[in-house]
This record gives structure tokens, C-alpha cells and sequence, in this order.
């Protein structure tokens, strides 16, 4: 059965509205329906609600395209699929998937002052999104609650965007990125549950925040900012096993922290580049601390509590205190320039520390 409500439409699959003001309802319930719909103008609404298994099989796209639209998209069921595209000015969208298989595509190019939200609920989600050429001031909000979802939101030649990725759940995978040279754009990363894989990056742009934070177990995480300047990075873990790595290339005055809470985390920081700061604080027992910088000017401070901790660090015109607190920690440090100061504290039994200072 497919039951339809349109303004001026009955029994269609396909709509589109190009004037102005008008206001558009489609409500399917059945299996194998399919729903395009686009909206021009300005001051459009859409109202789209599908419950059943296998709506929009062909992965029909939903258009608005102008200022000031507003469109809720309600999907219950099984293996449906949406497609929503947005250009313009100040349009408004949310789309809501409840069931097993269910998949979201979002796309914003050439769009500002958009806002966009996603919220998937049960197994087998997957959201991708791009913010692309142009759009500036969107911000784009994902919310996966389940087993096994999939989100991946890049923002692609854009300033000043906010995407925000949360997922809950066992197995999700998450990749919120801010990527080719965009400026001011903050990608914010969480994930709370078991054995998830985060990846978060900024890539030349500059004034960019890319946060990542995971609670659970087994969660394996990765922040990074490449060619870019005055970027930060922050990834936060709290659990056991988990793996961390945060890294900053090729940039100027970049930050980056890495906090782990937790047993058996490895943590590891890489800087190549001027006037950067690295920060790494592990608390629990086995974890394994790496640390890699080239360049001027860096400032590292490395706090571990714990047992069966270690340290490497390689480092070139840098002044760095480093601190361990607990028993079996390894320190290994390598300083290969002049001038360079070390302050060392290790609190426990059986600590080892290697030091080089100045060339081999």
C-alpha cells in the first residue's frame, strides 16, 4: 500500500514545488516506495514520512534548493535509504532513521547558514555527509544510537562549518574530517560504547578544531592536522585497550593533546613544524607512550600513572619535561640539537632512562 498527501498531488511518486511558500506532506507505508521531491524558491516546507521495509531503493533524492526552507524527513522500517541535498540560504533540515539498514546521504555545496541533523536508531546505520565548495556557517549534527553504524562527514573547501558526530553503540566507525583549505571549521568527534574506530583530521586549512572523543572499550582513535596553521587537535579516550594517536605536520603554532584513562592504552604523539605544544597524559597500568617531534621550538609535557608504562621520544631543538609515575616505566629520549634543556621525574621501581643530547 502507498499512501500519498500533497498540496496539489495524489497518487505520485514525485514532486516538485518551484514557487514559493508552499508547503509539501508525503506519507508512504508499504514496501518498495520511492519519494523524490524538489523544492526551489524560498520559504518551502517538507513534511516526509515513510514506514515500511525497503522504501527509496533506488536512492531518490530530496532537493531544496534557495533561502529559508525548512524539511523533516521521518523513515521508519527496513532498508530504506535518503538522499537529501541542500543549496542556498538558511534552509533547515533533519532526517530521522529508525530500523535495521537504514541510510542517510547529505550533501551542502555552495550553502551557507544551513543546518542539518541526522538521528539513526537501531543496527546497521550508515550516515555520509559532505559540506562542499563553498559552504560556509552550516553546521551539520549526527546522532547514531545502536550496533554496527557507519558515519562519515567531510567538510571540503568550506569556513567557518560545525560538524558534530556522536555515535552510542557496539562497532560503530566514524570519519569527521575538515579537508583542502578551509579555515575556521570545527569537527567535534564522540563515541561511547565498545570497539569503535575514530578518525579525525584537518587538512590544509588553517584556525580548525578537531576533537575526538571515545568511552568504552577496545577503541582504536586518530586526530590529525596536516599542512595547516593555528589548528588544534584533541583526542580524549577513557577505557581499557585502547589506542590513540594525535599528530600535527607541516604547520605553525599547532596544538595537540592526548588524554587516555584507562589499562593497556598506547598513546602517540608526531610534530613536524614551528612553535607547536604536545601534551599526553595516560593514567592506568601497561600503557606505552611514544613521542615524535622535529622542528623548533616545541614544548611537550608527558605525564603517565601506572605500572609497565614506556616513553620514546625523538626530538630536535626542544625543551621538554616529561614525568612518569609508577613502577617498570621505560624512558627513552633523544635530543639531536644545541641549547636544548630536559627535566625528567619518575616515581616507582625498576624505571629505566636513556638520554642523548646533541648529535650522534
Amino acid at each position: 500500500m502507498k499512501k500519498m498527501i500533497l498540496t496539489a498531488l495524489a497518487a505520485a511518486s514525485f514532486a516538485s514545488v518551484q514557487a514559493q511558500s508552499n508547503t509539501l506532506s508525503v506519507s508512504q507505508s508499504g514496501n518498495g516506495n520511492q519519494a523524490p521531491v524538489i523544492q526551489s524558491g524560498s520559504g518551502n516546507t517538507l513534511t516526509l514520512s515513510q514506514t515500511g521495509n525497503r522504501n527509496n531503493e533506488s536512492g531518490s533524492q530530496i532537493v531544496q534548493t534557495g533561502t529559508g526552507h525548512t524539511g523533516a524527513i521521518d523513515v521508519t522500517g527496513d532498508e530504506n535509504s535518503v538522499s537529501f541535498i541542500q543549496s542556498g540560504l538558511r534552509n533547515t533540515g533533519s532526517v530521522t532513521t529508525s530500523g535495521n539498514g537504514n541510510g542517510v546521504n547529505l550533501a551542502f555545496g555552495n550553502t551557507a547558514e544551513n543546518e542539518a541533523s541526522i538521528r539513526q536508531t537501531g543496527n546497521g546505520n550508515f550516515t555520509s555527509g559532505f559540506l562542499d565548495y563553498g559552504a560556509t556557517g552550516n553546521q551539520v549534527a549526527v546522532d547514531q544510537t545502536g550496533n554496527a553504524n557507519t558515519a562519515s562527514v567531510w567538510v571540503r573547501f568550506s569556513t567557518n562549518s560545525k560538524v558534530t558526530v556522536v555515535q552510542e553503540g557496539d562497532g560503530n566507525l566514524a570519519d569527521a574530517s575538515a579537508y583542502y583549505y578551509g579555515d575556521n571549521n570545527q569537527v567535534t568527534l564522540t563515541q561511547a560504547g565498545d570497539r569503535n574506530t575514530g578518525y579525525s583530521r584537518s587538512h590544509q586549512g588553517s584556525s580548525n578544531e578537531v576533537s575526538l572523543l571515545q568511552t568504552g572499550s577496545d577503541n582504536s582513535g586518530s586526530a590529525l592536522n596536516d599542512n595547516g596553521n593555528d589548528n588544534r587537535v584533541s583526542l580524549t579516550q577513557s577505557g581499557d585497550r585502547n589506542t590513540g594517536f594525535a599528530a600535527s605536520f607541516y604547520g605553525s603554532n599547532n596544538r595537540i593533546s592526548l588524554v587516555q584513562t584507562g589499562s593497556d592504552n598506547i598513546g602517540q604523539l608526531t610534530q613536524s613544524g614551528g612553535d607547536n605544544q604536545s601534551s599526553m597524559t595516560q593514567t592506568g597500568t601497561g600503557n606505552q607512550g611514544s613521542l615524535v617531534q622535529a622542528g623548533s621550538d616545541h614544548t611537550a609535557q608527558i605525564v603517565q600513572e601506572g605500572n609497565g608504562n614506556r616513553l620514546m621520544g625523538l626530538e630536535t631543538n626542544y625543551a621538554s619535561p616529561a614525568l612518569q609515575y609508577g613502577s617498570g616505566n621505560t624512558l627513552q629520549l633523544s635530543q639531536l640539537s644545541d641549547g636544548n634543556s630536559l627535566r625528567i621525574g619518575q616515581t616507582g621501581n625498576q624505571n629505566t632512562a636513556t638520554i642523548l643530547q646533541g648529535p650522534r
